[in-house]
Formats: C-alpha cells, structure tokens, sequence
C-alpha cells in the first residue's frame, strides 16, 4: 500500500480519490483509518456542493485536496520524518528501545511523537 509520505494531487475532472486510494497511510504507524475516515467526511461534503452547482471541474475539486491535507498532512508529514529517520540512523532504534525503559522517558517520547 502507498504510504502517505508525499502530498499527491487526489482529485481531478469527476473524481476524488479517499483512504488507501489516496495514500493516506500514516507512514510511522502504519496504520489509516482515522485518516480514512477524514477523507471521507471531507470527500462528502465537497461532493453535496459539487452536485448543488453542477461543477466538476479539476479546479473546483481541488479544493477536496487542499482541505484534507490542511486537516492530516502535518501528522503525514511526521509520521514520514520519523520513519526516514529510523531508517536513515541505525542507532536510532537502538537508542528509543534504551529510553523506553525509563517510564517517565517513554511517556515523554510518546506525547511528543503523538503514539
């Protein structure tokens, strides 16, 4: 599946893509449904307005783009920096496992990176 490393172009002329056919997989977790789900009520609502005025265009749609990467990408983008990092600097693993063993350490990792 295509991991949400990269903000792609996820809408065009009649179409908006949503969940896993956008690549909204969140890169460090793996895991997409949240951000699924968010492409979906977005996706919605655009379409109701899309259907009022008749207008399909690719310029109108992407405003569908704009919005869901407003609402997710920041999280995307995180979770991408994390998993280039781990795969970029060996030690990085290593050295996350150390300090997970420290309790106030490991609660403090995990509200920074938000897991």
């Amino acid at each position: 599946m295509p991991l949400g490393t990269k903000n792609r172009r996820i809408s065009g002329e009649r179409y908006i893509l949503c969940g896993d056919a956008a690549a909204l997989i969140d890169p460090f977790g793996g895991h997409g449904i949240d951000n699924a789900v968010w492409s979906g009520i977005i996706g919605a609502q655009h379409t109701i307005q899309y259907f009022k005025h008749m207008n399909f265009s690719s310029d109108k749609l992407l405003k569908y783009d704009e919005l869901l990467y407003k609402k997710i990408g920041a999280r995307l983008r995180k979770g991408s920096l994390i998993l280039k990092t781990i795969l970029n600097v060996p030690l990085t693993i290593h050295i996350l496992s150390v300090l997970t063993k420290f309790q106030k350490t490991a609660r403090w990792l995990a509200r920074v990176l938000k897991i």
